[in-house]
């Protein structure tokens, strides 16, 4: 999607409002496999001959079966005996795109089959047995039924100087993730991701708009930002805007879910942190320097964890806003898609029933499992509840800014509780913002060119 630049007059941040319909975010998660270095390559092999899987050597002299197939992970190489690659083998080899199997008759033995890649332009040798280095297997494709349809892995790691470092996080996002619209905005020479769209919104009634920010300069006059689908998913949007926010150089521009806009100064580092009050997390929540409160106290036998923070309070301060840098992990990621799993050849019929279901009956059963970051501030009264905030994916942190009144507050401590499930939040910071709201200046660009 393309806009006209808007030439910056101070400070121009930009978040991208977007809505999605029915169907968008359905869980399918294949099997995660990390081969970012040889041991776990041989790792990975290993486990699918005990599997029973079909071992298929790609090369670039052709396709060959790999029989009696053995990892040697001290001299680092594989051992094999090649043969000729039988009929039934080569569907995916000749119809080579991804998602685009189903399970039909004839055709199950794909899915069956672990395809490696190897560099080399010599024919292997098909008459004895064969050795390879390890260094030498640049990817691993694993074929896989997931339930309702089925995908294709990507396996990938940094098996030389050709393809660089390539960590496992990064296989994880580009090659496994089950998530939602994955945004990203061209930089110049290439789209950056920054974040992804509509977490849990996978039936009609759950519908709503989602704001992120984004780091975009103009390029030749324009903004460009790409919507991608990188799943085996239906994804809907019905519009895609800019929001681009003029403010002064000395405050920050945040939203928060309901995308009111929120001038920030300089908020103030918690007092103290505490996981459910056994584990001091102060420093790992002071600033967003990527240490994160993951909400995995060991010592607790419960399934929901708390974070409390402890904040300054200025003397006569009756507001505040609760400023967050944070992210879902990738563990729950999975949860939900084994979740999914489990309703087996039910799932169609169960998504079908559940599409009918109140967005209400949907949005409480989310909060009975703790899935929402649910926040709550300490009153006169006890605790209140002050926002619940829906999932962002574990692709990327976003800052969300939750407004505060204090009015019930007594005392010069500012007391907040953030709860959600073992391990379904990570937040890298929390901090407390006292200024006066500046004035600002927004205007909505739509795109004037749109390309599916």
């Amino acid at each position: 999607m393309i806009f006209p630049a808007i030439h910056p007059l101070v400070r121009i941040f930009v978040f991208c409002l977007l809505v999605i319909t029915a169907g968008s975010c359905h869980y399918y998660l294949p099997a995660a496999t990390d081969t970012s270095n040889n041991a776990s390559k041989g790792s990975s092999i290993r486990e699918g001959r005990k599997s029973e899987k079909y071992f298929i050597l790609r090369h670039g002299s052709g396709n060959y079966a790999m029989n009696d197939l053995q990892v040697d992970q001290q001299a680092q190489t594989l051992s094999f005996q090649l043969a000729a690659l039988p009929e039934e083998h080569k569907h995916y080899i000749k119809f080579n795109r991804r998602y685009q199997f189903t399970k039909k008759r004839g055709e199950n033995v794909v899915l069956n089959e672990v395809h490696i890649y190897a560099n080399g332009t010599a024919a292997p040798d098909t008459v004895q047995r064969s050795t390879m280095p390890l260094d030498s297997v640049y990817k691993i494709e694993v074929i896989e039924f997931d339930r309702a349809r089925t995908s294709v892995t990507y396996v990938m790691g940094g098996v030389g100087a050709a393809l660089g470092a390539i960590t496992v996080a990064g296989i994880i996002i580009l090659l496994t993730k089950s998530s939602c619209p994955f945004v990203a905005a061209y930089n110049g020479d290439t789209f950056e991701m920054q974040g992804e769209l509509f977490g849990g919104a996978i039936y009609p009634s759950l519908e709503r708009n989602d704001f992120v920010p984004l780091r975009i300069r103009p390029v030749n006059g324009e903004f460009r930002i790409r919507i991608s689908n990188e799943l085996p998913e239906r994804q809907y949007t019905n519009f895609a805007d800019l929001l681009v926010i003029e403010h002064d150089e000395t405050v920050q521009a945040m939203v928060d879910e309901q995308g009111n806009i929120y001038t920030i100064g300089r908020a103030a580092a918690p007092v103290s942190a505490s996981l459910n009050g056994n584990v001091d997390v102060t420093e790992l929540v002071r600033s967003d320097d990527g240490q994160r409160c993951m909400f995995n106290d060991p010592a607790l036998r419960e399934t929901v964890n708390s974070l409390h923070l402890l904040f300054d309070r200025p003397a006569g301060q009756q507001q505040a806003r609760l400023v967050l840098d944070l992210k879902n992990s990738y563990w729950f990621d999975l949860l939900f898609g084994e979740f999914t799993r489990g309703f087996g050849s039910y799932y169609n019929r169960w998504t079908a029933k559940q599409r009918k279901v109140p967005a209400s009956q949907l949005e409480e059963w989310s909060r009975s499992q703790n899935i929402p970051m649910h926040i709550s501030l300490k009153t006169s009264a006890g605790w209140q509840s002050i926002a619940d905030l829906k999932t962002i994916g574990p692709l990327t942190d976003r800052q969300l800014v939750v407004p505060v009144d204090l009015e019930n507050v007594e005392g010069d401590k500012i007391e907040i509780r953030l709860t959600t499930g073992f391990l379904f939040w990570e937040v890298d910071m929390a901090a407390m913002d006292f200024s006066r709201q500046q004035p600002v200046k927004v205007r909505k660009l739509a795109p004037y060119s749109a390309i599916d």
